[in-house]
């Protein structure tokens, strides 16, 4: 049971750091100039925040079992937060790299 009650401590802190780079995103995206940039990359930042819905409910469900079912529930809550990290990271790099082209550093 203490493992469970570890990784929940540390997905629950990840899911907590994502949702303030989230809101970081948000806000680089707004800044931009060019309207079909600002388009595209809100698109990418409704996914993220899709995939950490994802991975929020997740990790409701392993509360909700109290643990019983963690072996169970365990492969699809590691796929949605390598889902979840594999999206910030993307959308990390998209917003870096288009900000570049905007002019910003």
């Amino acid at each position: 049971m203490k493992d469970l009650e570890e990784r929940y401590a540390e997905l629950e802190a990840e899911l907590k750091e994502c949702r303030r780079e989230l809101e970081e995103l948000r806000a680089k995206v707004q800044r931009k100039d060019r309207d079909e940039l600002k388009e595209q990359l809100r698109e990418t930042v409704e996914l993220l925040k899709q995939k950490q819905e994802v991975a929020r409910v997740k990790l409701q469900e392993l509360t909700k079992t109290g643990g019983e079912a963690w072996e169970e529930l365990r492969p699809g809550i590691e796929e949605a937060w390598n889902d979840l990290r594999k999206a910030l990271q993307n959308a990390r790099t998209r917003i870096k790299k288009e900000g570049k082209t905007d002019g910003e550093t």
